[in-house]
């Protein structure tokens, strides 16, 4: 770990609305808004199953499913206050079952008003390089939703049918420079406050708080018509499509067309075969 990070201190202010103001080095000052809602999409994911240690004593070791992968945040980056150029978009993403924390829930049903209730607890955070066991800066999100949904996704992975997986989470001690009142369409850089304890990036602050939508896309099939209605007065809107060939009966017309000539060559050759035997017998 590097000294220089050790020591590098940022000088930050809470607000009374959970809001940031961060003073640079060069005396200019930015605000912070606390980004409560966020979305993520899954660009790799695969299981991993591995024996987690008993919590009581006498208990047996019991096998955890995890779904491990890559996730990339919707078209905005990470990173931590004071900070700028340490910045990622995609993460690495861990999934498992597991509840929401009731005292979690209860703490942020108090804080805010929302309309989605948790599928699952989510934690975001930032490892950072340590030569001394040779990992690299690392982002990474952590998610729990119920035991039904790993199942359904550890299925739809084993078949190949999985296409697409989205989450949206709602996060704590999680900013953005985007005004509250900002239109939805506005996506601002996320950022992590440094830690509270020394106000140092060398270990921000994690964002924590759950999964409130979830969505995965399984195989596609395309329903459309392949011809139109002649018979319906709106078939010059409709879109036109062409059926794929046939690619058996491509083949049957193929083998078809070679039958039919091998024939016509069996009786020009059956033909001037009679005609050599009948010259023969008349010598």
């Amino acid at each position: 770990m590097g000294d220089e990070n050790e020591t590098m201190v940022v000088e930050v202010v809470e607000g009374k609305s959970g809001e940031l103001e961060h003073t640079a080095a060069d005396g200019k000052k930015r605000t912070y808004y606390p980004s409560y809602q966020n979305w993520v999409e899954l660009e790799e994911l695969g299981v991993w199953q591995h024996l987690r240690e008993p919590e009581q004593k006498g208990d047996q070791p019991r096998l955890v499913t995890q779904l491990r992968g890559e996730a990339c945040l919707d078209d905005y980056d990470i990173s931590v206050i004071g900070e700028p150029d340490n910045k990622a978009r995609r993460l690495r993403f861990t999934l498992e079952a597991g509840d929401v924390d009731p005292a979690l829930a209860e703490s942020d049903s108090r804080s805010r008003i929302s309309l989605s209730k948790p599928l699952g607890g989510a934690r975001l955070g930032f490892s950072r390089a340590d030569w001394e066991i040779g990992n690299q800066d690392e982002w990474w999100l952590s998610c729990q939703l119920p035991d039904h949904t790993i199942t359904a996704l550890r299925d739809a992975i084993a078949a190949g049918r999985l296409r697409t997986v989205k989450l949206g989470v709602r996060m704590q001690d999680l900013y953005t420079t985007d005004h509250p009142l900002a239109p939805a369409s506005s996506k601002s850089h996320l950022y992590l406050r440094p830690s509270r304890s020394g106000k140092s990036i060398e270990w921000p602050e994690m964002a924590y708080g759950y999964v409130i939508q979830f969505a995965m896309e399984l195989s596609r099939v395309d329903m459309r018509p392949v011809e139109l209605d002649q018979d319906n007065p709106d078939h010059d809107h409709m879109e036109v499509r062409k059926a794929p060939p046939d690619q058996v009966a491509l083949a049957l017309g193929v083998l078809t067309d070679s039958v039919l000539s091998l024939r016509s060559t069996l009786k020009w050759v059956g033909g001037i075969a009679v005609a050599c035997l009948v010259v023969l017998a008349l010598k």
